[in-house]
């Protein structure tokens, strides 16, 4: 599965160019279109930016694992990413928004993504808040 391109696994394909990727499209249209185009021009100095930025992340956070205080991405040695974005999972004993605000006053800017489906309103509302 590994060597598989993302496009060709099954039947049904999408590339998203949400505002949050690393090529960005919005809405789409004709003049959106253009910006994506310049950008899809440079996706691989795109890519390798960030891909410098992950890997200089990955290792200043390796001791902070060492330590059991969070845990980096894994990636399999086989597969390969574009640094879409860089997560790390803090102990549960560790207040998320004093690391947030932490790392803000040292110019690190950080946000959390998503809301665990279980744990969500929705998620609690018809599924019960499963301990998934």
């Amino acid at each position: 599965m590994a060597a598989l391109l993302l496009d060709s696994i099954g039947d049904l394909g999408a590339f998203s160019f949400h505002e949050t990727k690393n090529v960005i499209s919005g809405e789409g249209g004709e003049l959106t279109a253009a910006f994506l185009w310049a950008q899809l021009q440079e996706a691989e100095r795109i890519t390798a930016e960030r891909m410098a930025s992950w890997d200089h992340y990955h290792g200043l956070l390796e001791p902070l694992e060492r330590k059991g205080l969070l845990r980096r991405p894994i990636v399999p040695a086989d597969c390969q990413h574009n640094a879409h974005m860089y997560y790390v999972l803090i102990a549960p004993e560790i207040d998320r928004h004093a690391v947030i605000e932490a790392l803000k006053r040292e110019e690190n800017y950080s946000v959390f993504h998503y809301v665990p489906l279980h744990s969500s309103p929705a998620g609690r509302r018809w599924w019960g808040g499963c301990d998934c």
